[in-house]
């Protein structure tokens, strides 16, 4: 009975102490003395000064860490100052943000822990004043009528615990070359950053208990992997028309349909049958690289998250999309529209770079005609055109007379012939030979999704950048973080797509 009364009892030791506060009625001596005789009396293993943070209360988690991030922009802003401007009173300065950020991160640590013991009190105390037989004094039942209530649980971003899963194993990597000699694991970095009861710190210890990440790669977790796969949709045009279904497994494919004809009295029908063939969505790799600024790691408090996360999509998104489009289907690669379609839904554009609106018209008819041939279903299988942005500036500038050609192009919304218009730098633009414009049903293509994907971590590596430019990390002080997943992708009904080849208009 004794062990069942005690959370009630604390309950009520927490109305006393808080009532003695509000009225300047109980001085520290007489806090530490009750605490004390709680623990004390009951056996329960908390320091005197957890207690009376317990239920004192202090600064929240939140104004800890906004002070955390006032002492980093401080250090940051003193580490930017040229050498003749950092004097004796700066260097000295900074030597006491570095001592307060210790103890701001040590308090942190603290807060967590006292907020958690908070939380467990009040849930004890509920369940206490339940099972008690009878309150022992107004105080406490008072305690139990009134008990404290459960606070919601933050609803969690899984694209940002993605950002907070590669900030904590760069941190890592930064600390192995950074030449201080101080090793940092992910685990380390993660309760550093986000505090050992913070669920992307969980995970990051499953992983690296369960990775094999001493080449510098980790895999990551099925749920994250599953999230930053969602958030490619926004920003791709295939993915975001085409249909998604399970990696590694073999598909029906129709290949001709059935036949009837005309019979006498007393004629059998014609034989007829459906064939079909078989589509095998087999993963192939897809890989995208994400440089860093060490230093970005190193002082900037808040946004890396989100910007690892955003920058490994945008990456992933757009070769997800070239390799859509334009992949030869050879070696471990996927075929694409450029590929896949069938000669006989391929049409050249008019050579110009300065078509008429007849001109453009009667090219864009050849892509219609041909799906009308096909007697390909538009309305709810995603019917959209695919081109260049530059492709849609001209068409958007082109006039016929006084009015323009194509009003519907206006707007965030553009349509053509009734059908939307997507545009993306990935599809070749009017530059040159001309580029490409898309149309179709694009519900008949199939991406096949495998959730595996992992991270590597290097600043010795080399990369291109988008212009083509050898970038060597080493020099430039990056660090650069690349991912690795698989997919596949096909067409179910070529004859749904066709396309516009050699498109010069505004090149």
């Amino acid at each position: 009975m004794t062990n069942r009364r005690f959370p009630a009892a604390l309950a009520l030791a927490c109305v006393a102490l808080l009532c003695a506060v509000a009225f300047n009625l109980m001085p520290g001596e007489a806090l530490a003395a009750t605490a004390a005789s709680i623990t004390d009396s009951h056996g329960w293993n908390l320091s005197r000064e957890a207690l009376g943070s317990l239920l004192l209360g202090g600064f929240t988690v939140a104004e800890l860490k906004k002070r955390k991030g006032e002492i980093l922009a401080g250090i940051e802003a003193i580490g930017k100052l040229a050498t003749d401007a950092l004097t004796d009173e700066k260097r000295s300065e900074f030597d006491k943000l570095e001592k307060e950020l210790e103890t701001v991160e040590a308090d942190i640590k603290r807060a967590e822990k006292t907020e958690d013991l908070r939380r467990r009190a009040a849930a004890d105390a509920a369940a206490g004043a339940d099972d008690a037989d009878q309150p022992q004094n107004q105080m406490e039942q008072r305690a139990q009528q009134y008990p404290v209530p459960a606070q919601p649980a933050a609803q969690r971003d899984p694209g940002h615990d993605f950002g907070c899963f590669v900030r904590s194993y760069a941190t890592h990597a930064y600390s192995m070359r950074d030449g201080s000699g101080k090793i940092v694991t992910p685990a380390q970095a993660a309760v550093s950053l986000y505090g050992e009861r913070h669920h992307v710190t969980e995970m990051v210890i499953r992983a690296q208990t369960l990775s094999e990440n001493a080449g510098g790669g980790f895999a990551v977790p099925p749920t994250l992997a599953t999230e930053i796969i969602r958030l490619f949709g926004p920003r791709t045009i295939v993915r975001r028309r085409a249909q998604v279904v399970p990696g590694n497994a073999d598909y029906l494919k129709g290949k001709t349909g059935a036949a009837v004809s005309y019979v006498g009295e007393n004629e059998q029908g014609i034989l007829t049958g459906v064939t079909f063939g078989m589509l095998s969505m087999r993963e192939k790799d897809i890989s995208a690289i994400l440089p860093i600024s060490k230093k970005l790691l190193r002082n900037t408090a808040f946004g890396v998250e989100g910007y690892c996360r955003d920058e490994l999509v945008r990456a992933a998104a757009e070769f997800e999309d070239r390799m859509f489009l334009y992949a030869p289907g050879t070696g471990k690669q996927v075929k694409g529209y450029a590929y896949a379609i069938p000669a006989g839904q391929k049409f050249v554009a008019t050579n110009s770079t300065t078509p008429t609106n007849a001109n453009v018209r009667s090219d864009c008819r050849k892509l219609l005609k041909a799906m009308a041939d096909a007697n390909v279903e538009l309305s709810g299988n995603e019917p959209a055109w695919f081109m260049n942005p530059g492709h849609l500036l001209y068409l958007r500038d082109l006039y016929q007379g006084d009015l323009l050609a194509f009003p519907t192009l206006q707007g965030d919304n553009p349509t053509l012939y009734g059908y939307p218009v997507d545009t993306s730098t990935q599809v070749t633009g009017p530059s040159g030979s001309g580029g490409d414009i898309f149309f179709g049903a694009h519900r008949y293509a199939m991406i096949g999704d495998s959730v595996a994907m992992s991270l590597s971590v290097s600043d010795q590596a080399s990369f291109k950048d988008a212009g083509g430019q050898q970038i060597n990390m080493w020099a430039q002080g990056l660090m650069a973080i690349k991912l690795d997943m698989s997919h596949d992708f096909a067409l179910r009904y070529e004859q749904a797509f066709a396309q516009l080849t050699e498109v010069k208009w505004g090149g």
